[in-house]
């Protein structure tokens, strides 16, 4: 399932409102420990063979060579190996030259059961939850590596508490369970932990799902895989103090505060429209007409965060004319390579595409956008693609159908590495006057880009 998919999923929770969502990675370890363990192998033949031979009373070599019709060096190895592992011992009170073996109380255990148990010590790997603090079984879901998040603009949930794992955090029982399981190379029995050897840190991507409580209250962060919430992590989140800690909900505690930037004021505006009275004069109704920038009655929706996508999609799936997004990011993990064979059908049909973008930071560097994206302006000229580099706005425009002011980052929403988890609000405006007159302002800002462009050129 996608973010997208499981947020829905779980989006009816009675008594909360979900208001975000965004996929996130969970702390994972893959420690590598030395053990003591008990190796348990299935008993060779030859060895069951001779093991039964010398309980029935036939106990030289000679004669167990005779009643296996096997050659008499093949049982010497293997008499040789069993008294070696004190499986076997010289039978006592034997006076004659012959050797003579009895089954000692190992080997007794050893011929019931049909495996051999040894004790050794070897550096074998163990999967640790970081947020648990618990051993874990290895996940079936494909672990991230390296900088791997970060590429992919996936927020990084620490480890709680941040602190380096040692042999004492490990519960020795619950690995034991884990390592006592029939594996393809035999059961082991973990005895022990020595020491650690090496720590390594990997990823487990979920989604974290944000509600607010419909009659008030403080906001929930709760993770989610597919159509199962994680109880037991969101337990411990929360008693470590998780989301004060790492600060995911800091932009909730102002919630309701309008934007510093014009943009958000304007779509704070808009959302305050959506909820206004309806006016009972005709005088007080042509006074909120106008705060409400002349858009018509029932023209306004309110988004919810689940909103956004299939909107995304609809435009790019339907449109027939003209196309036009203004996102800060485009990263890979949203414009993929079945966004991109969309958006190259739409240009195909020969509906016109503008694509804004860019917002810039001193504190970090600007990340490319997809190549195959890139190519897909170099190759299609109706496909406007322009770097702002002062883009804050959030923006889509479908024809003369609808335009969407929000805070929903399109095409970066699952790649913003340092975006917090806070409510998005969106509101689409269905008023063919209103979205004409968005599109020939940001239609401007891209002409008057294009001659900057050619003027640095020329």
């Amino acid at each position: 399932m996608t973010p997208e998919e499981t947020a829905r999923f779980h989006a009816d929770r009675p008594g909360y409102e979900l208001i975000d969502y965004a996929e996130v990675c969970l702390p994972i370890f893959k420690i590598y420990m030395v053990a003591s363990l008990l190796q348990h192998t299935p008993l060779p033949p030859i060895y069951e063979f001779v093991l039964r031979t010398i309980r029935l009373g036939i106990d030289d070599a000679d004669g167990i060579a005779a009643c296996l019709g096997i050659p008499g060096r093949m049982v010497q190895d293997t008499l040789r190996s069993l008294h070696d592992t004190e499986e076997v011992a010289f039978k006592t009170g034997d006076s004659n030259e012959i050797d003579r073996f009895v089954l000692t109380r190992k080997g007794e255990k050893t011929t019931a059961s049909l495996e051999r148990i040894r004790p050794e010590q070897q550096t074998v790997p163990i999967y640790f939850d970081g947020l648990t603090r618990k051993p874990i079984e290895p996940p079936a879901q494909t672990l991230l590596s390296g900088k791997q998040p970060e590429e992919l603009g996936l927020k990084e949930i620490p480890s709680l508490p941040a602190t380096r794992i040692e042999v004492p955090d490990i519960d020795i029982t619950e690995a034991a369970r884990i390592f006592g399981r029939e594996r393809s190379e035999g059961r082991r029995d973990l005895l022990a932990i020595k020491t650690i050897e090496r720590r390594m840190r990997l990823h487990l991507p979920v989604t974290a799902l944000v509600f607010r409580p419909i009659e008030g209250g403080e906001v929930e962060l709760l993770f989610a895989s597919d159509n199962q919430l994680l109880d037991e992590h969101n337990r411990a989140f929360a008693l470590a103090e998780g989301p004060r800690k790492t600060r995911l909900l800091a932009e909730f505690a102002k919630a309701d505060q309008v934007g510093s930037d014009s943009f958000a004021r304007r779509v704070s505006q808009l959302a305050k429209s959506v909820d206004a009275p309806k006016p009972k004069s005709s005088t007080a109704k042509r006074t909120t007409l106008r705060a409400r920038s002349a858009v018509p009655d029932g023209a306004l929706q309110r988004l919810t965060v689940l909103d956004h996508p299939p909107l995304l999609r609809d435009a790019i799936e339907t449109a027939e004319q003209r196309v036009m997004i203004f996102s800060p990011w485009i990263t890979p993990l949203v414009v993929d390579r079945p966004t991109i064979l969309a958006f190259r059908k739409l240009l195909d049909r020969q509906v016109t595409l503008h694509v804004g973008y860019g917002l810039d930071d001193d504190r970090k560097a600007t990340k490319p956008i997809p190549e195959e994206f890139q190519k897909l302006a170099d190759e299609f000229p109706n496909f406007q693609l322009r770097r702002f580099g002062d883009t804050h706005e959030k923006v889509l425009i479908k024809d003369d159908e609808y335009v969407v002011l929000t805070s929903f980052n399109w095409l970066s929403f699952r790649g913003d590495a340092e975006r917090k988890l806070r409510r998005e609000l969106g509101i689409k405006v269905s008023d063919q006057a209103y979205v004409e007159k968005e599109y020939a302002l940001l239609e401007a800002r891209f002409r008057a880009r294009s001659r900057k462009k050619a003027s640095e050129e020329g």
